[in-house]
Parts: C-alpha cells; structure tokens; sequence
C-alpha cells in the first residue's frame, strides 16, 4: 500500500529500514519521505530522536546485564568504551534480555589494544561470568525434586538413573577467581585479591530468584558437569573419593535446586535375541 510519501513501500520492508536506521545505518531516502518535517534537516533530526532512544535502551540495557563490569570501569568509561568498539552487542535487538552476548569478547578485545585497561586482563572473564547470571534470571522454572519417587526408583538399580540439573544452572571454570570478586561486590562478600588463579565455580537461579555463582573445587566441578553431560547414578558413585563424598553432595545439589529431576532409562538387556 502506498505511504504517505507516495513511494509505494511495502510494510516488511519500511519496518527494517527503520530498525536499520535507528541503529546506527545512514538513513534511507526513503524511510526519511515518510516522516513528518519541514525539510529534509526536520527529518533527519526527528529520525535522530528514535535513533538517541534506542541506544539509550540498549546502553541501559548492558548496564542492567553487567553491573560490576560497570562498577569497576566507572559507568562514563564503561559507555565510551561500548561506543569505540561499536557493532552489535550480540542477540537479538528485539530480546533485549538476550542482548549483550557479543560483551565478553568485545571486551576482550579492547583489553589487549588499549593501554588503559592493562592489568584488567580478568574483565572478560568476569563479563561471561555476568552474562551466564544474566541468563540465568530468564531460564525456565524447574520442578521439585521427587525425593520418594527417585528412592523407589532406586531400589532397580543405579545404572539406569540419570539426574537432570536446573535450566538455570551454568558451569565455568576462569582463570581468575571472578566469583569471588562478583560476590565481593554484589553480596557484601569479603574483597578478594586478584592473583591470576583458576576459579571453578556454577551459576544458579536460587529460591529467592536472584541468580548468583557458587564456588566449587575442580573434583565438584568434575561431579557436577557429569551430572549435566547424563552420567548414571553409578557412574557418579564410582568418582566419590574421601575428598568428594558423592552421596551426600548430590543430596546437597537436590536441596539446592542444582539437580531438580531424574529419568530412569531401561535396563539394556546382553542377551541376544
């Protein structure tokens, strides 16, 4: 159908010239005879009002997702810095709960060019460590846990038990101790040293719904990611070590809302047929 500027333009596509337009790209001639102004200046200046609120939307947006990144950099850096190394952040711009992916690398690009942020080496390590808590508050609601149902379950033997860790659980491992820092910042936790050290550690949606990361040794990160990749209950049981009681780790995870659910796999059969 024709607009009000006579050129025809169909909806689908004057939509993505706007999208484009308020993102950054030169506007359309086009897009610019459909808006209302007395001149083609008029235009471009009303144009440049969407333009200034969707870039607020998404700056707001990245502060909301990495707040101690922010913290840390000082939210006018912070901003300068998204500016300088432009482009898109990563996802969707129509999610903005998905919007930011691209952040961690991003940052780890301009750690290694820019002289300022030397000694900031741990900042993208951190960024992903925000992210997966960012992801985190929007992963799907898990279910309880039936602890008389998985007992019954049980007593047919542990070779064909699988246990099923939260939609909202992420496992990491960083080469500095970002959790801590994190919780440093976010949870009152003591300040932590940043000595350049391996950090395990898990991301979960608690009962409160404020996700947050848990610090784990490298044999529980071990347990733990062999519990998501569907290890079976027997196979869990064989890794515990004086150091890593299994069974009372995984009752642990299961009050925690690490592991809400389990799946009992039929036994295979060896003989043949």
């Amino acid at each position: 159908s024709a607009g009000p500027g006579g050129g025809g333009v169909k909806l689908a596509r004057l939509q993505r010239k706007l999208v484009a337009s308020v993102c950054g790209a030169p506007p359309d001639p086009d897009l610019l005879g459909l808006i209302t102004g007395d001149d083609r200046a008029d235009q471009r200046r009303r144009l440049g009002v969407y333009r200034d609120t969707v870039r607020e939307t998404h700056l707001r947006t990245l502060e909301t997702a990495f707040p101690v990144c922010v913290e840390i950099l000082g939210r006018r850096y912070w901003r300068q810095l998204l500016g300088r190394v432009g482009g898109r952040q990563g996802g969707p711009l129509r999610d903005l709960a998905r919007y930011g992916a691209a952040i961690p690398l991003r940052l780890g690009a301009a750690v290694r060019v820019r002289p300022e942020l030397a000694g900031f080496d741990y900042l993208p390590h951190l960024a992903r460590l925000e992210w997966d808590v960012h992801r985190a508050r929007y992963a799907a609601d898990d279910p309880v846990f039936d602890l008389a149902a998985f007992g019954r379950a049980a007593e047919h033997g542990n070779d064909t038990l699988r246990l099923m860790t939260s939609a909202s659980l992420r496992l990491s491992v960083a080469p500095w101790p970002v959790d801590a820092l994190w919780l440093a910042h976010r949870r009152g936790h003591p300040p932590v040293e940043l000595n350049r050290r391996k950090s395990h550690y898990c991301v979960h949606r608690g009962r409160d719904f404020e996700p947050a990361p848990a610090p784990l040794t490298a044999a529980e990160a071990g347990l733990l990611r062999a519990v998501r990749d569907g290890a079976d209950l027997a196979a869990l049981e064989r890794m515990a070590t004086g150091s890593l009681p299994v069974a009372s780790l995984l009752h642990e995870w299961i009050m925690r809302g690490w592991i809400v659910d389990f799946s009992e796999a039929a036994a295979c059969s060896t003989t043949a047929s």
